[in-house]
């Protein structure tokens, strides 16, 4: 009976907190409502010049397709030496 009473004042102050609050809401801009308005929209904001990116640059070390170049490679010599038929779901049998 203690919960119950705890929950229901619990609840109650988070209603009277929520009626007590004001709604603040933050300036936004007038959304578009052609096509050609949100093209402009979305042309004119930073996001929309590319980043430079090396990251699927192969020749680089470090890069992420460089590393998944040497992981699929080792892969590779592991499947043709048979060590992949050693393991179940990535890991290894025991012996």
């Amino acid at each position: 009976m203690k919960y119950a009473k705890v929950a229901v004042a619990v609840a109650g102050s988070a209603m009277a907190a929520g009626i007590a609050a004001p709604a603040v809401a933050a300036d936004a801009m007038p959304v578009p409502t052609s096509l050609t308005g949100g093209v402009n929209t979305l042309s004119s904001s930073p996001l929309s010049t590319p980043l430079r990116n090396d990251s699927l640059d192969t020749e680089k070390p470090g890069s992420l397709a460089h590393n998944a170049g040497k992981v699929l490679g080792e892969v590779n010599r592991e499947v043709e030496k048979g060590g992949a038929a050693k393991l179940l779901g990535g890991l290894p049998l025991g012996r």
